[in-house]
């Protein structure tokens, strides 16, 4: 079973990853999103949400950019977790993705803290990589920092789309 292409760039090809069980949390979270009847936000009760409706175009938006131009659109378009998952953001609510070449393997790409080894770019802390950009765990963030089960999350959902790319 293919992997649910969101956006096809230039530089990336951003699809949703693969959970254990076959699922694309990302996937079902940009559906939801869609019609704005995503639960996962407590700060945003009403369904179906405006803001959320709102909020899946310009989601779709930064994708698109990221992966046609190499970069994000602006800096608070996506921040580092941990351990080379790196997460998009709209208001509270986050996308974690990850980067692949597709055959089971990924290199951890941190944020870049040293200037002399960036490239030459207002993003010079973006790291170039691999083609395939995964989006894994969605989740809300409300406070200073993602919450330590979601970063958790975010990493098991990595591991488990990459064991489905082994097994295939």
């Amino acid at each position: 079973m293919e992997r649910r292409l969101v956006v096809k760039g230039a530089f990336y090809d951003v699809e949703c990853a693969r959970t254990a069980d076959g699922s694309e949390p990302a996937g079902q979270f940009l559906d939801e999103l869609k019609k704005g009847m995503w639960d996962g936000d407590p700060n945003d009760p009403d369904r179906p949400s405006d803001e959320q409706i709102y909020d899946y175009p310009a989601i779709l938006a930064v994708l698109k950019h990221v992966a046609t131009v190499g970069e994000p659109p602006h800096a608070r378009a996506v921040n580092y977790l941990e351990r080379g998952v790196w997460e998009f953001k709209r208001a509270a609510k986050r996308l974690s993705f990850f980067d692949t070449p597709g055959d089971g393997t990924y290199t951890e790409r941190p944020k870049i803290l040293d200037r002399t080894n960036g490239i030459e770019s207002v993003y010079w802390w973006f790291p170039n990589f691999d083609h395939q950009l995964r989006l894994g765990h969605c989740f809300a963030k409300l406070g200073e920092k993602a919450l330590p089960q979601d970063v958790q999350r975010s990493l098991d959902v990595r591991e488990e789309d990459l064991t489905y790319d082994q097994d295939t």
